[in-house]
């Protein structure tokens, strides 16, 4: 249960991160916002790994399509950041 508190909060940082309101707030290379997705899409294959070495059980990990999906959105928005410099 603390894992999956622990995950649902991380993952706050990053949504926020990709949601912003306002195009000034956009993500640059090396601001604040793209480290966290940055580290955010690593804590993700992190997560993913250890279910698959049989770490935490399945139950504890969130849905697989839901997961990559999350991870391709915050890879696809991080390679558009240069653009945004």
């Amino acid at each position: 249960m603390r894992r999956q508190q622990s995950s649902l909060l991380f993952l706050n940082n990053p949504f926020d991160a990709l949601n912003r309101r306002f195009p000034g707030e956009g993500l640059t290379l090396g601001c604040k916002d793209f480290l966290v997705i940055e580290s955010a899409s690593k804590w993700l294959d992190e997560w993913e790994q250890e279910v698959v070495n049989g770490d935490i059980p399945k139950d504890f990990f969130s849905d697989p399509v839901n997961c990559r999906g999350t991870a391709s959105y915050i890879e696809i928005r991080s390679r558009a950041a240069p653009l945004a410099c």
